[in-house]
């Protein structure tokens, strides 16, 4: 009611005040203006007056004979009317032309600026007022008369105009300035500040003709014309008064001010009536609204005391009443409410702490669900209440069974299904589904337990994938047992065949079929790293075991393997493995990486992107329950990724498979990623993949890390004490084969040589000839006793054995050990004549 009250005295008082305000304001203004525009009026008209007195004494001057004039020229003699030159000082100069001849005194003036017209205008008996000298910076205003043949002239003394217009009147602030047609400066106040002369075109669109800024302050200004040209015969000049709009607005200024004080004070009053008028007569019912609010807060023992003896003493009395019935009724409410919040914190405690969901469906409808189903999925109670129904979030299968059981199925069977329901952040949810007829209200309901099947869902999920990677590896293992025993079995007839060809070659005289014999040898070199791969994918390849850099692996492959690249090939380098190290054998390292690229650039035929990446991983326990051959710590993670076209489901199956190839006939022997698989896992590492058809692959190696950074390599030779030609030398394999060539290899370099077919056979003879033995060459890999123990075994009976070693499997931890313990020498099968004879040489010295 106040602020009403307030809102209808105010509101006129404050429309009133604005409309006398604009209307003060603007009458206030047109006076500033015909004040600003009638000084203008004034200053021009004491202006035109000046001009008429120099008109005058300037007929003074010229009212005698020429001659009479010239000799007071001249002669400084009183002129007409008992004045003198010197009295007229309104002039700074005269002066007279008669019969070409000049005359002057004071400043002279060059006549050379009048026209025919002024001419004219002069000999019509008029008087010319010109203003001269613009083209030489100083303008002069110079009034001219004639009389007779006579031309009488007066130089206008600007500075004695402006000192007679000062005293005229005190102007102020007010700025006053005179400008000829051309916009050409006359005389000015001094000290003031002025507009150019763009400003003198008149201001259509406000009260003024001139409103502009001038040294950072506003000013506002008329312009007043001086109406000369019927007069003197020179165009009218254009007169410019000037005022600070501060000050010229400072009755405004000083009206609003006083104006907004009295509005102020005005609703002051009118409020404080207001206050005083209204209060008087609301305060009871602020008593009953204060009352009424606690009531509504429960507040039953509130009571209301009003004696003013009218009817709101009345309303105050039956308001008493009805709080202390309400009051009563308060407490027996309150012992029911507590007995069955008691009941209900039993029930819903038991409903929480199950680790199920529950649902009460009653006609429909969701009449109840427990937190644990809040938290399940996200709706709460008020989703329900809004209208989701429960039916809503079911599959079809559990749909179509609810709605079949609540029409009319057998509501005493418990019914259960597996589905899958959506959470209200539009996850789906795996639940298994329990439902069981009961009673609401006396009206037949559901109780309906969910559970969250998500973790069975993903053990199930999780076991079904590690059965089929166990069965992948165990077909992957039998396949590379029978490639492993293939390769070390072929490899020994390689050895066979590439010696014998070798042999051939250099021994045949018949250039066509010594040809022959070296396509043979190529073959066999072909041939040898085939079987090289098998060995790798097989695990039976024997490995190096030094520290190995991967980062200054990966670099050479990438100085190896970028020059040949197209040019729409990039590749790009990010690693941050540190320590960037672990324990292998370089060399294959180098091969599995290198396959990776070259199978990257094959898959990128429009040009992309190949990007090899390492940093350090921790693999977890489900990691490695996928690949048996680790255990979970930390590992070297080296990734090479391509944006090529990527591999459909089908030939990820069979990625790691040898032999399996997705390349033209011709092009690929599907060994590449077969020996990396096999070369990741023989150094105890990992190796999986990732491709989306027409979204690149990455290829992602795991290796063990070995704290040392330094790379190494084989021992390959170690030097002898002593060498010579005719030494006998122990060849030991069970290959019937190979002991054959190298007999003869051997035999055609001069050594005398002696085969043996196994390890046992060959000490017990070296233990008998070991004097006569210069140097022994071991097969690694026999029945019965290998190279290793034979050699362990021949240093006993000499501790200066000399041995080199032979292997189709590579340099292994076996051969290492047996390289530290003395032996000189690695060659592996196959092997050259050259290779051979090489080696010996060496080891002999």
């Amino acid at each position: 009611m106040f602020r009403l009250f307030l809102l209808c005295a105010v509101l006129p008082i404050v429309i009133i005040a604005l409309v006398a305000d604009r209307h003060v304001a603007g009458y206030l203004e047109s006076k500033i203006e015909r004040d600003l525009r009638r000084s203008g009026r004034v200053f021009a008209a004491s202006l035109a007056d000046l001009l008429l007195l120099y008109e005058t004494g300037l007929r003074q001057f010229s009212a005698d004979d020429p001659e009479a004039v010239e000799a007071r020229l001249t002669g400084g003699t009183g002129l007409s009317g008992g004045s003198t030159i010197a009295d007229l000082d309104l002039f700074r100069g005269l002066g007279m032309v008669h019969q070409g001849e000049v005359c002057s005194v004071g400043e002279s003036v060059d006549l050379s600026e009048l026209t025919p017209g002024d001419y004219a205008f002069v000999g019509a008996g008029h008087t010319l007022l010109k203003a001269m000298g613009r083209q030489s910076g100083g303008l002069r205003l110079v009034m001219f008369q004639q009389s007779g043949d006579a031309l009488f002239y007066g130089l206008l003394s600007v500075e004695r105009i402006q000192s007679r217009l000062d005293e005229e009147g005190s102007w102020g602030q007010v700025g006053m300035a005179v400008y000829t047609d051309d916009r050409q400066l006359v005389f000015r106040t001094p000290g003031q500040a002025l507009p150019p002369a763009p400003f003198l075109k008149r201001n259509t669109l406000g009260r003024f003709d001139v409103e502009c800024e001038l040294a950072g302050q506003a000013y506002i200004g008329v312009i007043s014309s001086l109406f000369l040209k019927a007069r003197f015969g020179t165009a009218n000049w254009l007169v410019l008064l000037i005022e600070p709009r501060e000050a010229a607005y400072l009755p405004v200024v000083h009206f609003r001010k006083t104006f907004v004080i009295l509005m102020l004070l005005t609703i002051a009053t009118v409020s404080l009536f207001a206050i005083v008028r209204i209060r008087s007569q609301t305060g009871h019912i602020k008593a009953l609204c204060d009352a009424a609010g606690r009531i509504a807060d429960r507040d039953f023992g509130h009571r209301i005391d009003i004696r003013s003896g009218d009817e709101f003493e009345s309303l105050a009395n039956a308001f008493n009443g009805m709080s202390e019935s309400l009051h009563k009724y308060q407490v027996d409410l309150s012992e029911k409410a507590n007995a069955l919040r008691e009941s209900e914190q039993r029930y819903r405690a038991l409903l929480n702490l199950g680790p199920d969901g529950i649902v009460l469906l009653c006609d429909g409808r969701c009449v109840f669900v427990n937190s644990v189903f809040t938290d399940m999925f996200g709706y709460s109670q008020d989703d329900f209440d809004k209208g989701l129904t429960f039916v809503d979030l079911l599959e079809d299968r559990a749909k179509i069974l609810l709605q079949s059981e609540e029409n009319g199925g057998k509501r005493s069977a418990k019914q259960s299904c597996v589905t899958g329901m959506p959470a209200k952040d539009g996850s789906s949810v795996p639940v298994d589904i329990s439902m069981l007829s009961t009673q609401h209200d006396g009206r037949p309901a559901w109780l309906v337990s969910v559970r969250d099947i998500t973790e069975r869902k993903r053990a199930e999920e999780e076991r079904r994938e590690m059965e089929e990677q166990l069965r992948h590896a165990e077909k992957l293992g039998l396949v590379g047992q029978f490639a492993g025993r293939v390769a070390h079995d072929f490899n020994n007839q390689l050895t066979s065949i590439m010696g014998f060809a070798s042999l051939l070659a250099s021994e045949l005289e018949d250039e066509k079929h010594r040809g022959r014999a070296a396509l043979i040898v190529e073959a066999s070199k072909r041939s040898r790293a085939l079987t090289s791969q098998l060995l790798a994918f097989s695990r039976k390849a024997k490995y190096q075991s030094v520290p190995v850099n991967v980062h200054e692996l990966i670099t050479e492959v990438v100085s190896l393997f970028a020059p040949g690249l197209p040019p729409n090939v990039r590749i790009r380098q990010c690693l941050n493995a540190d320590p960037p190290t672990t324990k292998g054998d370089p060399t294959h390292l180098h091969g599995a990486l290198l396959n990776l690229a070259v199978n990257a650039r094959d898959a990128m035929r429009d040009g992309g992107e190949i990007v090899f990446a390492t940093d350090i991983v921790r693999l977890d326990e489900i990691f490695c329950r996928r690949h048996p051959d680790t255990t979970a710590g930390e590992y070297l993670h080296v990734s090479v990724t391509d944006t090529g076209s990527g591999m459909d489901m089908e030939t990820q199956r069979h990625i790691f498979e040898p032999f399996f190839t997705t390349k033209e006939e011709g092009k690929g022997t599907g060994l590449g990623l077969a020996s990396v698989y096999g070369t990741v896992k023989s150094h105890g590492g990992a190796v999986d993949f990732h491709s989306e058809v027409g979204h690149g692959t990455t290829f992602n190696i795991y290796l063990p890390i070995a704290g040392d950074k330094k790379t190494g390599g084989p021992r390959t030779a170690a030097k002898a004490t002593h060498s010579t030609k005719t030494a006998r030398i122990l060849v030991v394999d069970d290959d019937e084969t190979i002991r054959a060539l190298a007999t003869e290899m051997l035999a055609d370099f001069g050594y005398k040589v002696t085969t043996s077919q196994d390890g046992m056979v060959a000490v017990e003879y070296y233990r008998e000839m070991w004097q006569n033995i210069g140097l022994v060459v071991l097969d690694m890999d026999m029945p019965r006793m290998g190279g290793a123990d034979a050699f362990a075994a021949m240093q006993e009976i000499n501790p200066e054995v000399k041995a080199i070693l032979m292997s189709g499997h590579g340099v292994g931890e076996q051969v290492q050990r047996t390289l530290a313990r003395g032996a000189l020498a690695f060659v592996p099968k196959p092997f050259l004549k050259a290779e051979l004879s090489s080696t010996i040489a060496a080891a002999l010295g």
